[in-house]
This record gives structure tokens, sequence and C-alpha cells, in this order.
């Protein structure tokens, strides 16, 4: 699945943007995955719930593109420790800002 979306996604934005979105959307899920505090639970796409730990993502994503820094930062720290919740509130920033252009560029 994943290769089929980058694949459709080059052929609308070109490799380049899609290369670099797909790294800091991979980087960004590995910091959360890889060293948060706990595992995560993430529901099939089929479902129709989200879980608590999805809807702490999407806030951070949110919070994020608002510019709420209070609030992203006591989100951050709610997915990882201290030291680490720089690195994600930057990795948060830069998928907000991948999610925002394609949006753009979709439209």
């Amino acid at each position: 699945m994943r290769k089929e979306i980058e694949r459709n996604l080059t052929i609308s934005l070109g490799y380049l943007k899609v290369y670099k979105s797909s790294k800091i959307i991979h980087d960004f899920c590995f910091l959360v995955f890889c060293e948060g505090f706990d595992p995560f639970s993430i529901q099939l796409i089929s479902s129709e719930f989200i879980s608590a730990d999805e809807n702490c993502l999407s806030k951070l994503i949110l919070y994020t593109s608002l510019g709420n820094e209070k609030e992203v930062i006591h989100t951050a720290n709610m997915i990882c420790s201290k030291p680490l919740s720089s690195n994600l509130i930057l990795l948060a920033k830069d998928v907000s800002s991948v999610l925002m252009g394609l949006r753009l560029d979709i439209s």
C-alpha cells in the first residue's frame, strides 16, 4: 500500500518532493513508535474509531499547524520524554508542512 501511494504521489508531485515528504513522515513515525513511552494503539484503517494514541498524534499535528506552542509542548511530552520532545516537535512541524503542501498541490 505504501509503495502504491508513493508511486501515485510521485506521478502527481515529482520524485524529489515525494522523497522528502516520505522521509519526514518516516522519521516522525520512527520517533513516535520506537522512542515513545508506550506501544501505540493503532486502529485498522477500516475502523470508524480512533484510539486515544491516534487522537494524541493528530492533535500534535493540528496544534503545530495552528501555532499553539503551549499545547504542542504539552502533547509532545505525553508522547515521549522531554529530551526527545523537542525533536518530535520539529518533526511534527515538518509533517504539518508536508500535509499542507500536499493539500495545496492536490486541490
